[in-house]
């Protein structure tokens, strides 16, 4: 039994007593010697009782009377014990084995003879070793045969004694009698007086910290913790000492979204000195998309990143654009998440490249949320509580799946260089290695095509206006400045409406037709994002139901607050453009109520005129649904027969223009315009290949989308991208303390 008396003090401290009295650390020769011996005998006891003690460092020795003991066995073992080696690491880092580190190596007598060399060096120094570096950065250096220097003045015969202690291999080291004997001989034949090591230019000595794993206790409050990366991703890889490549910053967020910054929450990128400024914040959005879709975007946006570190003539962009840019993955539901994809959020690190390969780090941050609310929830958390900590110059939203094209994030970034540019998207396009095989199915064909309609017709146009109708989720960008602008419409708050954050196209309106500012919205093809195109039919009809009632709401609230254009700083002619642009949506709304009916005029007439028994007689309903998933055969029925109603239009009109053929001709004016006209449009549309191959597919579908899914969509107004279930989600067990406080208890990882 142990008894320690009060009045017996830390070595530890006695050391870092004299640092703090003086400006520099100074020691006699006599009494380094007394204690290092003291310490080797005291171990010597141990080891001649078959008790390895398995942690010892400075904190571990206390001085009683001038008299050197060692103390704490906690995890101590005996020689002939089942127990010698751990999966994890306890004790102090700096002082253990770099073979126990590795678990290569059973820790025995040569174990605590390492930890004794680096307490010799400790005497000298003043300083605990590796001051200042993170456990898991001392962890690597140890590993990779790193030693602290040997300090100016230390006599050499001592100093090739404890690098003969903590050399890395155990046969090298010398036993407990050999030091014994090496340091009576120092004591006799060494003619010095003081050690003396001047720490004023050294940064303040922090007292090392011990590591266990024990479960933490936290309750619902502001917690950060340090996690460390597991060595076995970090052993292989160069120059990464750092705390901000070895260890993650975890925070257990008990707040709202909106009280984020109000509970004293913070990032990361702030806390370094100086701050970093944040020129691009990168939201990812997501659901249940598996590994293989946020691998995607997720090298797709790194790429992008290489490439802003390339730029040598950007007065932003170098080296270290790296910094600058902060990627943030915000998942919906704890039990909503793909569990491959987020066995590949925890494999980023391994398989990431050193910039030394042209892959340059990526500030990730990841956010995942309790339940399963809808995008608005995600978007409340990236723009009222992250964006508010970071305050980044653009945001850019990009959905899981969704992979930025080459240069893609910088083109859309360029833009904004327009001051007068508050949003921007970019082209949308089907994912390459995908077209061809989908291109069988009729659905895939259209999506395509409407793609491609828009990226030549509808985007552009609008730029033009500048007013695009609804910056898509998919890949669009916010100038954060215009956003805090856009803010005082409602009260000048600090955070962004939920009206705002749920339905996209008040957003939009809003900052165009904002008071005495002259925002406009802004299309940029050169930037280009894949996505992939569903072919499944239930997938594509509630797309477009999406689609078409965010575009009807649109319109509707727009036509609404048409006036509030005149009240924006724009010139007089872009307001009169705007106000002709709103115009032309409410012609367009119009058409798509009216749509369904002049189809079924048309398709009744020509029953008629060719006597047609079956558009005569016959009169049959077809309906979709509710619940689309559950009806995946009876919801194709309405698309064959739509399909079968165009190939009959298709054939009654051919007829009628075979007819009337040689009259187009007769007419030289109109075989001029035709013949001048058509070529002049092929060189206009620059993807002809993706319209020539898919303007079949969607000619096909063309009744279904007048007949089927506008009729749908006006009968299901929701602007819903999901339709979410309630699930349950495991309970977290909380207890009250004796101030009543709610209190739980988490697992945070260990370093192994």
């Amino acid at each position: 039994m142990l008894i320690l008396q009060y009045e017996m003090m830390e070595i530890y401290v006695i050391i870092y007593k004299k640092k703090q009295e003086l400006n520099y650390y100074k020691i006699s020769w006599t009494e380094l010697i007394k204690i290092a011996t003291e310490i080797t005998l005291g171990l010597e006891y141990l080891h001649s009782n078959g008790i390895v003690h398995r942690d010892l460092h400075s904190k571990n020795i206390l001085i009683n009377d001038g008299k050197a003991l060692i103390t704490d066995f906690g995890i101590s073992r005996q020689l002939n014990g089942s127990t010698t080696s751990s999966s994890a690491v306890f004790g102090m880092i700096p002082y253990i084995d770099p073979f126990c580190i590795e678990n290569k190596y059973k820790r025995d007598k040569k174990s605590d003879i390492y930890s004794l060399g680096v307490i010799f060096w400790e005497l000298t120094s003043g300083i605990p070793p590796f001051n200042n570096f993170s456990s898991m950065a001392i962890m690597i250096e140890i590993a990779n045969g790193t030693r602290e220097k040997m300090v100016e003045n230390t006599p050499l015969d001592y100093a090739n004694l404890y690098n003969r202690c903590w050399s890395s291999s155990p046969d090298q080291r010398p036993t407990l009698n050999e030091i014994l004997t090496e340091l009576e001989k120092l004591s006799i034949e060494t003619n010095i007086e003081f050690i003396i090591n001047d720490i004023s230019t050294k940064i303040d000595v922090k007292s090392p910290i011990e590591r266990y794993s024990d479960d933490s206790i936290m309750d619902y409050t502001n917690s950060d913790s340090d996690c460390p990366v597991p060595l076995d991703l970090l052993k292989n890889f160069r120059n990464i000492s750092s705390n901000e490549f070895t260890n993650m910053k975890y925070t257990a967020c008990t707040c709202k979204p909106d009280n984020f910054k109000k509970e004293n929450f913070t990032l990361r990128q702030i806390e370094y000195v100086p701050s970093r400024e944040t020129e691009l914040f990168i939201l990812i959005t997501m659901n249940d998309e598996d590994e293989i879709q946020l691998s995607h975007t997720l090298n797709g946006i790194i790429e992008n990143i290489a490439y802003l570190c390339s730029l040598e003539d950007s007065e932003i962009w170098d080296e270290n654009g790296w910094k600058k840019v902060v990627v943030c993955i915000i998942s919906n539901g704890r039990n909503n998440i793909n569990e491959r994809a987020l066995a590949y959020l925890a494999l980023l690190v391994p398989i990431r490249k050193t910039m030394d390969d042209g892959i340059f780090p990526t500030q990730i941050l990841f956010c995942l949320k309790e339940k399963e609310k809808d995008n608005a929830d995600s978007f409340q958390w990236f723009f009222n509580a992250f964006c508010q900590i970071l305050n980044p110059k653009i945001c850019i939203l990009i959905k899981a799946g969704v992979k930025p094209g080459d240069k893609s994030i910088y083109n859309l970034w360029k833009a904004f260089l327009k001051p007068h540019i508050a949003g921007a998207c970019g082209k949308l396009v089907a994912m390459k290695d995908q077209t061809l095989i989908k291109l069988l199915n009729p659905i895939v064909g259209a999506q395509i095509f409407e793609h491609e309609i828009s990226n030549i017709l509808d985007r552009p146009s609008e730029s033009i206006f500048g007013y695009i109708q609804i910056l898509p989720e998919d890949f669009s960008a916010y100038r954060y400045l215009s956003l805090q602008d856009i803010k005082n419409n409602i009260g000048n708050t600090s955070i962004l409406s939920t009206s705002y954050l749920k339905y996209n196209y008040h957003l939009c309106f809003d900052l165009v037709s904002k008071h005495n500012r002259s925002w406009i919205l802004h299309y940029e093809s050169s930037s280009q994002a894949e996505i992939d195109i569903s072919s499944n039919l239930s997938e594509f009809i509630h797309q477009q139901r999406c689609r078409l009632n965010q575009n009807f709401f649109a319109t509707l609230y727009a036509f609404k607050r048409f006036y509030f254009i005149w009240k924006s700083g724009h010139s007089i002619l872009r307001k009169i453009v705007l106000q002709i642009k709103i115009i032309c949506h409410i012609y367009h709304l119009l058409f798509l109520w009216s749509a369904p009916g002049i189809y079924c005029t048309f398709l009744f007439l020509m029953g008629h005129m060719f006597n047609n028994v079956l558009y005569s007689t016959t009169g049959n309903v077809f309906a979709f649904s509710d619940i689309l998933h559950n009806s995946k055969w009876r919801d194709v029925v309405p698309l064959i027969l739509s399909t079968f109603t165009i190939f009959f239009i298709i054939y009654t009109c051919s007829r009628a223009l075979i007819y009337d053929f040689t009259s187009i001709h007769n007419n030289s004016s109109n075989y001029y315009f035709y013949d001048k006209f058509n070529p002049i449009l092929g060189l206009i549309v620059s993807s002809s290949t993706n319209i020539i191959s898919c303007i079949l597919h969607y000619i096909c579908l063309t009744a279904f989308y007048l007949n089927g899914i506008n009729i749908y969509t006006f009968f299901n107004t929701t602007i819903s991208q999901k339709s979410l279930i309630p699930t349950e989600i495991e309970c977290i067990n909380t207890f009250k303390d004796a101030f009543r406080k709610d209190i739980v208890n988490i697992s945070l990882p260990v370093e192994e």
